[in-house]
């Protein structure tokens, strides 16, 4: 295979890796760290609203999801390249 291919294709893979870590870590955050009472996620007016309520601790987990994410899509695109 030559190189050009390989190394596009291990972006490729290294952005869908680090896509799916990244959302395999945010999924599941609000039932580890809910959000403050009556505010939903969801919805951009609501978070604006309420962004005073929030503590330190509920960005800890989007914090790691995007770290990780990017470590693993960065290590993976490594991997498959060399």
């Amino acid at each position: 295979m030559p190189n050009l291919l390989r190394n596009v294709l291990a972006i490729f893979a290294g952005i869908a890796i680090g896509g799916g870590v990244n959302m395999a870590l945010i999924t599941p955050s609000p039932s580890l760290i809910p959000p403050p009472p009556g505010v939903d996620v969801n919805n951009a007016e609501s978070l604006s609203k309420a962004m005073h309520l929030f503590e330190p601790r509920h960005f800890v987990m989007p914090f790691l999801a995007h770290a990780v994410g990017t470590l693993a899509g960065a290590l993976s695109a490594y991997l498959l390249v060399s």
